[in-house]
């Protein structure tokens, strides 16, 4: 089974394109945090190869309903999927992603792209002409 890497490394060697990481989840909220590691390990990875990681989602913020069947029928079944439970109560997977927001959160948006920073400092040469 191909892992997410190794799927979106073929896609970039292709199309060259920016990549994003979405709609990351996990039905059982127990394990969530530890496959949320595993995802966010995979687009430093993909990051360190150079690839343009341009965007690192969890879907959803809430759980969801009837989601195990495709919205197909009107069953009412809560899936553990969400950031926070439908009572607003934080999963796991939310404590986990706030610690991965604090580590991570202010990494540039392309590897190696210290010019898109924002920053008061004047625009200079890095290379002399």
């Amino acid at each position: 089974m191909l892992g997410w890497y190794q799927i979106t490394k073929e896609y970039y060697e292709r199309y060259k394109k920016p990549v994003m990481h979405t709609e990351t989840n996990l039905f059982d909220s127990e394990v969530a945090p530890t496959w949320l590691w595993k995802q966010w390990v995979n687009v430093l990875r993909m990051r360190q190869d150079g690839v343009a990681v341009l965007g690192f989602t969890w879907y959803s913020l809430i759980d969801q309903i009837d989601w195990d069947v495709q919205l197909a029928e009107k069953l009412g079944h809560v899936n553990p999927c969400g950031l926070y439970n439908l009572d607003r109560k934080p999963r796991p997977a939310a404590a986990a992603y706030k610690m991965l927001l604090q580590e991570f959160g202010q990494i540039t948006i392309v590897p190696h792209g210290e010019m898109f920073d924002v920053t008061d400092r004047e625009a200079r040469l890095k290379v002399e002409v």
